[in-house]
């Protein structure tokens, strides 16, 4: 972490170049029954390096209603990092993979998942390259590690 920094990975997003874009979305269908305090909002993120013609990634990232400010670098890159740990870990095989998440091997929506994580995870390691990627993977796993077993 650089000096007076908080959060390694917001350093990284930082370090890295990388630029972001929140914008709230109208998402739909929704539980109308829920109560907005229990609800979810939506935002569209884009990730991108400062070179206008470089790569970027965008998905759709959910917070709490309650929640005021969208989603930080720090959110939105755990997840993505959360995500290639757990394909790394698997070695990119789906029955692996599948089995780390207690989810159903032989359903289509476990392949679906898959492939969108898989897909997902090949166009951040476009956006950063492989070492960034890397290091990205083990700024996580260094964090997951030193909390220990859940």
């Amino acid at each position: 972490m650089s000096p007076g920094s908080l959060d390694q990975f917001e350093d990284f997003a930082a370090e890295s170049g990388l630029l972001m874009t929140t914008d709230r979305v109208y998402s739909a269908p929704r539980d109308v029954l829920h109560a907005p305090d229990v609800s979810d909002q939506c935002f569209l993120i884009t990730l991108r390096a400062r070179d206008p013609e470089s790569a970027h990634l965008t998905i759709v990232f959910q917070t709490p209603l309650t929640q005021l400010e969208p989603p930080a670098y720090r959110d939105v890159l755990w997840w993505l990092a959360a995500d290639g740990w757990a394909l790394r870990e698997s070695n990119g095989i789906l029955q692996k993979w599948a089995k780390a998440y207690g989810y159903p091997v032989d359903d289509p929506a476990t392949t679906r998942l898959f492939e969108t994580h898989a897909r997902a995870t090949a166009e951040l390691q476009s956006l950063l390259g492989t070492e960034r990627y890397r290091r990205l993977l083990a700024i996580y796993g260094a964090e997951v590690s030193s909390r220990g077993p859940a």
